[in-house]
């Protein structure tokens, strides 16, 4: 075999060593980044309308610590993951009197709601009655009269929360920041 067949076929073959190393480290990279920093979810349900809709696209990342009005994805169930709006923070107190949401007493104003949105419903109560505990935090959706949020299944441990939504990113025409402005 003449020598530069040898030579084409090794560098070949080195072409085809680095193009593997290079996926490889590619699919790992994508994995701790979907580990351990971001990841992508897709809205299911009307719980959290008129913010987020079915079919929706979120980029999430992890996080330490979570503030009021925060968008977070939680495992509810074993298969289940669910998109809420973080409402009550440890150590706060929480209600909701004909509509209106009260955190420690004080009238919250939930300039993600639209105006109107909230007339059309009927009056809406809810009481948790003791302090929220250390780690854990109360949750609702937007569509107050259609989701299931802590007013049904309790509080949240933020060992169960997988990240907060970031940006809404599909469909394009509706792209939008979702990290409060209070930040």
């Amino acid at each position: 075999m003449p020598y530069g067949s040898l030579y084409a076929e090794e560098r070949h073959r080195g072409e085809m060593n680095n193009i593997f190393r290079f996926i490889i480290i590619v699919v790992a990279c994508s994995i701790l980044i979907r580990s351990f920093i971001m990841q992508s979810t897709v809205v299911n349900g009307e719980s959290m309308e008129p913010t987020l809709h079915t079919g929706d696209r979120l980029l999430v990342a992890k996080a330490e610590n979570y503030e009021r009005s925060d968008i977070v994805i939680f495992q509810a169930t074993e298969e289940d993951w669910y998109v809420k709006r973080i409402i009550g923070l440890p150590g706060d107190t929480v209600y909701i009197i004909h509509n209106q949401l009260y955190v420690n007493g004080e009238p919250m104003e939930e300039s993600y709601l639209k105006k109107d949105y909230l007339h059309d419903w009927p009056s809406v109560n809810y009481v948790y009655p003791h302090r929220i505990p250390p780690e854990h935090y109360f949750v609702l959706g937007d569509n107050r009269l259609n989701s299931t949020d802590s007013r049904e299944f309790g509080l949240i441990h933020k060992d169960l929360i997988g990240g907060r939504a970031l940006v809404k990113y599909w469909p394009l025409q509706s792209m939008q920041n979702l990290v409060s402005s209070k930040r």
